[in-house]
């Protein structure tokens, strides 16, 4: 099997990683980002005037761009004087640098408006916005772009298939209280998946949209991407020209797994599956509940005199011993759906920031396809897998919202692969989307 290969195309040129990098995509977290070393032969002097900061680049693995971006300059350590040690962002880093001089208000804005206002008021021109997250997801694992379509179908994850288990199933005293879903039958389960292509123009604001002076651009307007549940994201230009190209979806875990991981602690390579060593786990209570409970407008409509109130449940933590208790009184909750609704993203929000699994994947970037073990792709987030940890209990479909591809002089090549469950990707905030428009990303929104 060959080597991963990591490359970085700088100022259109590909230069020669020398000994180590760190390149850390994530869905949640922006920008992306590198810390890589390059050597040419030649002088420190020399490297520094070709390769200034805002030199613009292309980072790609086997050939396939994963972001584009600018560098943000570089570092000479004490060795080598032919090596310099250069950073990197994405473009959504300029959004995120760049700050307001002055307030501004939107009156019957759309989620469009907003991303375009954020992008060209940090002077970007010549730009591309894209609402397709599928498609985006094709480009950077590299697997091939399929018609667009909405195809909701059954998807067996058969764990005969991920990892040879016996007649008996799990093995005794398995642990299953992190499976995301009532497993019945020990060796498969069966998920609903929905590939849907996202359509974002037409969202209309009840209110003025106000952006305050000294907020960063990409906070502005994430403040109301966040109650539509929609993330703005750099893209990539297969090609590799074009850096000016960004990202208006949602995250989603309604997809096939792409992947099927098993967690092993022996060395070996798997041609149906990616090994990865045990995780890392953070499971805390820190910050979260048992009970979420929103209480919202009192009297009037239907409801009469009484007030909304709506509640969800973190039965982890109730099975854990927890009693505690968050309640959010909010006058803008008109109806009881919207109140559970509210109650259990207050809960999926507590539940992202304490709970997640980080698995590592040693000398590659790259794995088989569940469904055709003969083609590989490259590992990114918004990704889903089908995990099997019989060490952790951990069975499931998952979905990955960080990779983090490493080298160093010293070791080997490694991809750490983040995870979370399902269930905790509540990010739409019905609560403020107006019932005039029918579609947000391609899904009929209820008020």
């Amino acid at each position: 099997m060959k080597e991963d290969v990591v490359e970085l195309v700088l100022a259109g040129e590909t230069m020669l990683i020398a000994k180590e990098y760190d390149i850390s995509i994530a869905y949640l977290m922006v920008p992306n980002q590198f810390h890589l070393t390059l050597g040419t032969g030649t002088s420190f002097l020399a490297l520094a005037k070709r390769y200034p900061k805002n030199t613009p680049f292309a980072l790609k693995i086997n050939g396939v761009v994963q972001f584009m971006g600018r560098t943000d300059g570089f570092e000479r350590g004490a060795g080598d004087a032919a090596e310099i040690r250069v950073t990197g962002r994405d473009r959504l880093a300029l959004l995120v640098d760049d700050q307001l001089d002055r307030d501004r208000t939107f009156t019957n804005a759309t989620f469009d408006d907003l991303a375009r206002a954020a992008i060209e008021g940090v002077g970007i021109k010549n730009y591309e916005l894209r609402y397709d997250a599928a498609a985006h997801r094709k480009a950077v694992t590299g697997t091939p772009i399929v018609e667009k379509t909405t195809v909701t179908k059954k998807v067996l994850l058969d764990f005969n298939q991920l990892y040879a288990i016996d007649s008996s199933g799990f093995p005794p005293g398995t642990d299953l209280n992190y499976a995301p879903f009532d497993i019945k039958d020990k060796s498969e389960i069966t998920v609903d998946v929905t590939e849907t292509v996202s359509r974002v123009k037409g969202y209309k604001a009840e209110r003025p949209i106000e952006w305050k002076v000294g907020n960063s651009f990409y906070q502005a307007a994430n403040t109301d991407f966040a109650r539509g549940g929609l993330f703005l994201r750099a893209g990539v230009d297969p090609a590799g020209k074009n850096e000016n190209i960004f990202l208006l979806s949602e995250p989603s875990a309604a997809q096939e797994p792409l992947f099927g991981l098993v967690a092993t602690r022996e060395e070996k390579v798997e041609d149906n599956v990616i090994t990865v060593s045990p995780p890392v786990i953070r499971d805390l209570s820190t910050g979260r509940h048992a009970h979420y409970i929103v209480r919202g407008r009192t009297g009037g409509g239907k409801d009469g005199r009484k007030q909304i109130e709506g509640r969800f449940d973190d039965q982890d933590m109730i099975a854990a011993g927890f009693t505690t208790r968050r309640v959010v009184v909010d006058e803008k909750v008109k109806t009881t759906a919207q109140a559970n609704f509210f109650a259990r993203k207050l809960c999926a929000e507590a539940r992202r920031v304490n709970r997640a699994f980080t698995y590592t994947m040693k000398h590659r970037h790259t794995g088989p396809l569940l469904r055709d073990p003969s083609q590989r792709a490259i590992l990114a987030p918004d990704v889903c897998v089908a995990l099997r940890d019989d060490e952790n209990g951990l069975y499931g479909l998952f979905w990955i919202e960080r990779v983090r591809h490493r080298a160093s002089a010293n070791g080997p090549t490694s991809t750490e692969i983040t995870l979370m469950v399902p269930d905790d990707l509540v990010f739409g905030d019905g609560l403020f989307l107006p019932g005039a428009i029918p579609t947000v990303l391609g899904r009929k929104r209820k008020t």
